[in-house]
């Protein structure tokens, strides 16, 4: 996730409001990997309800200003690990979604 964040600007692009209520992109040099990346231990009992829970959490409340505008959850669980990718539009075209 590192490495994608760092070779994909788009991936650290925010958008700043204008005075005329537009909007205008900002290259962020850098990006804090906790922002985008969460891991999470799922348990064995709850472990759907848990998942959908923490899904819907990096689902919400993406800020265009602040971002970050990817993030990527990896659930780890005794079974087969789970992992959601959730990207703004404003970031991420159809033809990009499908390679990355």
């Amino acid at each position: 996730v590192e490495a994608l964040v760092a070779h994909h600007d788009a991936l650290r692009t925010v958008f700043d409001r204008t005075v005329d209520g537009g909007w205008r992109p900002r290259l962020l040099a850098e990006l804090d990997i906790d922002t985008v990346l969460t891991v999470t231990n799922l348990q064995a009992g709850d472990a759907d309800a848990h998942w959908e829970r923490e899904v819907a959490g990096v689902q919400s409340g993406m800020d265009l200003s602040r971002g970050p505008l990817l993030r990527v959850l990896v659930g780890r669980t005794t079974g087969e690990p789970r992992l959601v990718l959730v990207a703004h539009h404003a970031v991420v075209d159809g033809v990009s979604w499908r390679i990355l």
